[in-house]
């Protein structure tokens, strides 16, 4: 009975591994200057935080990190792929990945900060209804500061060095 339970748990497995869509590109030139310098500096993060000493050198890396991009929160047409739309207290939280980095439409409770898109956002409120996952995108708005620092919401130091997460308001979504 055992054997039959981990045999078909390895086959749903298999089967979820190998559906999963192909990913469209959004690397290299095709990516504004703007964003590959944000890249860059997360590329450069990453090499950072893997040669640390220990968890609390590590998360000074990050905040420095955050703090240097917050230089960069503005964004005008930067590429991504689409990871998820969603419905969140009446409004719309929509994530975007490029590069490694995923930003995402939400509420960080702790700061106080909600960029959740109201339906009175028509514009990008409609772009969103038509959205799906793995959809590539071109999109405009703002990274969330707090004291001089992109807020990066990923629930462990290990995320936030692997695959940050940032708070994004968006101004602008359309299909690519």
């Amino acid at each position: 009975m055992l054997f039959a339970a981990v045999a078909l748990l390895v086959a749903i497995t298999l089967v979820v591994i190998g559906s999963r869509p192909e990913q469209p590109s959004t690397a290299g030139a095709e990516q504004p200057a703007a964003q590959q310098a944000f890249l860059a500096r997360i590329a450069q993060a990453q090499a950072a935080a893997s040669d640390s000493s220990n968890a609390l050198a590590q998360r000074d890396v990050l905040q420095s990190r955050d703090q240097d991009l917050a230089g960069m929160a503005e964004v005008a047409s930067w590429i991504g792929v689409v990871r998820g739309v969603q419905s969140m207290q009446d409004k719309a939280a929509v994530s975007i990945e490029f590069g490694g980095v995923r930003i995402v439409a939400g509420v960080h409770l702790s700061y106080g900060l909600d960029t959740l898109i109201a339906p009175q956002n028509a514009a990008l409120y409609n772009a969103l209804l038509t959205l799906k996952p793995g959809d590539e995108v071109i999109f405009s708005g703002m990274f969330m500061r707090d004291n001089g620092a992109l807020v990066e919401i990923s629930y462990t130091d290990h995320g936030a060095v692997s695959a940050p997460e940032y708070l994004f308001s968006f101004a602008n979504i359309e299909p690519r």
